[in-house]
């Protein structure tokens, strides 16, 4: 059913790692409860690649390593994936900006996700965050 053999195996987990945590690895990143979905409730969400504005804010920097920024270029409370380019004098606020895109110079976004479109375009969609 999941796709490995086996069942997870969650609560002794928790005891061993109590008691023997070198036998654990993990990694950072951001981590949510759902509280308003009548399907989903008490489900948690781990966002293990780093995507969120949650996680863009919490970190130090713009957390970034695969995008060049230009000069005067603004990555703001952003998360940029790999191979981002932002044009000289851009500003990019509170969006995801997914994997081979390219900013232009000057260009002002908010909001939004951004993906690289077939035509090289940047294809912009209302990144809509609902209040808790």
């Amino acid at each position: 059913k999941y796709g490995w053999e086996g069942a997870p195996l969650h609560d002794p987990c928790v005891t061993a790692y109590l008691l023997q945590p070198n036998l654990f690895e993990g990694r950072l990143c951001n981590v949510a409860v759902e509280c308003a979905s009548e399907l989903t409730v008490g489900m948690t969400v781990a966002d293990y690649w780093h995507s969120s504005r949650a996680f863009a804010s919490a970190a130090a920097g713009p957390g970034t390593p695969g995008a060049v920024v230009g000069s005067g270029a603004q990555l703001i409370d952003s998360i940029a994936w790999d191979d981002v380019v932002l044009g000289p004098r851009s500003t990019v606020t509170r969006c995801i900006v997914t994997d081979g895109v390219r900013v232009p110079a000057g260009a002002v976004y908010s909001d939004a996700i951004l993906m690289q479109a077939a035509d090289g375009s940047i294809a912009a969609m209302p990144l809509i965050v609902e209040p808790r």
